[in-house]
C-alpha cells in the first residue's frame, strides 16, 4: 500500500510519467471526494484534471506524508494519511496545499490500487 501511494505521487513529480502513471494506480470505479464539495470525482475525470494541470506546466516539486494508520483486511486496505505537498508552476510559481486523506484501496491485478479517497483540506 506504501508503495502504490508513493507511485501516484511519483507520477505527478517534475521527473514523473504523468497522468497515465498516476490513472495505473486507480481502480476502474475510483471515487474522490473532497469535504464540503457537491461533487464525487471519478477516474476519468480525475486523470483528465491532473493531465490538463500536468500538460500547463503544474508539477508536484515536493511531497510529504505522514501515515496515520493502514488496516488491511483481505483484499482491501484502509488508509489514514495527511499529505503536505508544494506545487511549482510553469513560471517557477509555488503553491502549498496540506490534507487529511482517508482512504480504501483494493488489492486487484496483482497490486493495491486507490478505489476510493475521502480528502479534508486542511
Amino acid at each position: 500500500v506504501l508503495a502504490a501511494m508513493n507511485r501516484l505521487s511519483d507520477a505527478t513529480a517534475p521527473d514523473g510519467l504523468g497522468a497515465a502513471a498516476y490513472a495505473a494506480v486507480l481502480a476502474e470505479d475510483y471515487s474522490r471526494w473532497t469535504s464540503g464539495s457537491r461533487s464525487l470525482n471519478g477516474k476519468r475525470a480525475w486523470v483528465e484534471g491532473i493531465g490538463k494541470w500536468i500538460g500547463d506546466g503544474w508539477r508536484v516539486a515536493e511531497s510529504r506524508q505522514t501515515v496515520i494508520g493502514i488496516t488491511i483486511r483481505g483484499d482491501f486496505a484502509f488508509s489514514r494519511r495527511i499529505v503536505e505537498e508544494t506545487y511549482l508552476g510553469p513560471e517557477g510559481e509555488t503553491s502549498k496545499s496540506k490534507a487529511a486523506l482517508v482512504e480504501t484501496w483494493i488489492y486487484e491485478k496483482d497490486r493495491w490500487l486507490l478505489l476510493q479517497a475521502n480528502v479534508d483540506v486542511l
